[in-house]
């Protein structure tokens, strides 16, 4: 299906090119996969498949596609029809956010029926009861009447599967996934790996699965190649790529993952482990044991319930829907507490309402021996000083016109710190979060996600916080990224002794961060404890699903 000989892709001012000399195949029927570190070149190499590399690209070597009449085009060297036949009718692509691939003003079966329409298809079929049927291929629930909803009314897994349904309107031959599952959360994932399995099985699918997630490729895909900077470094079965692996980086990729079923205290990088520094890990008794004998409370959550207004219109009275009901914890002096669940279950809003981002109407949050209503009352400036959050999105969090400087001042400034002890305090925190000075002349786009992350980290610290709410800090960062920034809060925690409420849907990184969890389900706190009873032995049946839901790189059971 598809063929890539002796790919380069070079941009120019660039001293080495993006991908270099790749050679890749996927047979008919095959769910090949790519994994490797942002910036490795994998999606690059997708976009050389459907003719759509950027303009400035300098492509040489050969990409071949086989069309259905047999036919075998060159990507590289088709003209721009040629390659826009094999996009309406071969090949489908599903992107990695589908709120940016979705039109947020069109219905989404309109999109759907565009789909249709441009690939062409001369079937007979009534068009509207063949988007019924692919809406019902996806899985959509109520396919008959979802059609008629826009994206923002759709979950992130629904919408996805829209995505899915808008690749396959073409009926094509090859299916190209670039990272499709990175923000979802563990059972929506589940779900959409096994739609597509089962897709490759029905429709006779090839498809080219591109990850940083190992736990993914082990799930999905029947062969895999590992990409490191540009370059195709190991590939094979994927069974045997990731039990035994050979390359150095294949193996620092396996070890840079945290664990579900063990805990350590920190997590190698690509970098350390390959030149031999991060081999041997410790675990993280040692805290474990001290926070079991803390009494020192920072943070009490007492039956707190938060709602949002309902949109109200000329004849009904403005409402409210309940998102939160009667939710509790607590958050020890540096000790950190994970809040885990699927996605608008309420864990983000509880976060909010922690930070004083939104009212919460019964119940109590009290910091310190204060109720944070009267803290954010009387003095709000001060609350916003202890209590402080880091967003999901480093890059959307960022002024993209300030320099990490100017970023870092201006959050000085309003907080009243002078001169000299902001000086000081941001070349420590730099220090600290693994940043060199020289970030500070420096604008956002100029550094890695996981560079933007720290940074962002940086800003909360300048004000020297007591807790710290990391709302989905790591969640789409690559694994050796991730780990870069989960040792980097791990080490706060132990040298300033801030306390953190970690918000995650990943329950490997909870085993990693956190001393205590509790799980969310339906705006409600379904069990609650420490982390290694809750994940070694679950009382709720919600929890055990979440818990089986996470892919694991195990080909004992299969």
């Amino acid at each position: 299906m598809l063929k890539i000989e002796d790919l380069t892709i070079a941009f120019p001012h660039q001293a080495n090119p993006a991908v270099q000399q790749v050679y890749l195949a996927v047979a008919p029927g095959e769910i090949v996969g790519v994994v490797g570190e942002s910036g490795s070149g994998k999606s690059l190499t997708s976009l050389s498949a459907i003719g759509l590399l950027p303009s400035a690209a300098q492509a040489s070597g050969a990409v071949y596609i086989t069309r259905k009449n047999g036919d075998v085009v060159n990507m590289i060297e088709a003209d721009e029809e040629a390659k826009r036949q094999v996009r309406a009718h071969e090949i489908g692509m599903i992107f990695q956010e589908p709120m940016t691939s979705l039109n947020p003003v069109i219905r989404v079966e309109k999109q759907v029926l565009e789909a249709l329409e441009m690939g062409g298809d001369d079937s007979s079929e009534d068009p509207i009861k063949a988007v019924v049927q692919l809406f019902r291929d996806v899985q959509l629930p109520d396919p008959e009447n979802i059609g008629r909803k826009y994206p923002h009314q759709l979950s992130g897994g629904q919408k996805q599967r829209v995505m899915i349904a808008l690749a396959l309107a073409s009926n094509p031959r090859l299916l190209i996934a670039d990272e499709p599952t990175t923000a979802l959360d563990v059972t929506v994932q589940k779900s959409i790996l096994e739609i597509l399995r089962s897709l490759v099985q029905q429709r006779d699918l090839s498809v080219l699965f591109i990850s940083h997630d190992l736990g993914v490729i082990a799930e999905l895909c029947d062969r895999v190649y590992v990409m490191q900077q540009g370059r195709i470094v190991e590939s094979g079965e994927t069974k045997n790529v990731l039990t035994s692996p050979q390359h150095t980086y294949t193996k620092g990729l396996m070890a840079c993952r945290p664990s579900l079923k063990h805990k350590v205290h920190r997590l190698p990088t690509i970098e350390r482990f390959m030149s031999g520094l991060d081999h041997v890990h410790s675990t993280d008794n040692a805290h474990s044991e001290k926070q079991k004998a803390s009494t020192n409370q920072l943070l009490s959550v007492a039956n707190i319930q938060v709602s949002y207004p309902k949109p109200s219109n000329l004849f009904w009275k403005r409402a409210e829907i309940p998102v939160v009901h009667s939710v509790s914890m607590s958050i020890d002096k540096a000790q950190i507490h994970g809040i885990v669940g699927e996605s608008g279950c309420g864990k983000t809003t509880v976060g909010k309402a922690v930070v004083g981002l939104l009212p919460y109407s019964g119940g109590s949050i009290t910091f310190g021996e204060r109720e944070v209503r009267d803290f954010l009352r009387t003095n709000a400036r001060e609350y916003q000083s202890k209590v402080q959050l880091i967003f999901q999105d480093p890059y959307g969090s960022l002024n993209p016109r300030l320099t990490i400087g100017e970023t870092l001042y201006e959050v000085a400034r309003v907080h009243g710190i002078d001169d000299k002890t902001r000086d000081v305090a941001i070349k420590n925190i730099l220090e600290l979060t693994g940043m060199p000075l020289s970030s500070l002349s420096k604008y956002p786009f100029q550094f890695s996600g996981g560079q933007r992350q720290r940074i962002c980290i940086a800003r909360s610290l300048i004000v020297q916080p007591e807790l710290l709410i990391c709302d989905e800090s790591v969640s789409a960062l690559d694994v050796s990224v991730q780990a870069q920034v989960l040792n980097v809060l791990k080490d706060l925690r132990d040298e300033l002794q801030v306390s953190m409420l970690f918000i995650t849907h990943d329950l490997s990184v909870v085993r990693f961060m956190c001393d205590t969890v509790s799980v969310m389900h339906k705006g409600r706190i379904v069990e609650s404890g420490d982390v290694h009873a809750i994940l070694d032995s679950p009382n709720q049946q919600y929890t055990k699903t979440l818990i089986d839901a996470v892919p694991t790189i195990d080909f004992e059971r299969t």
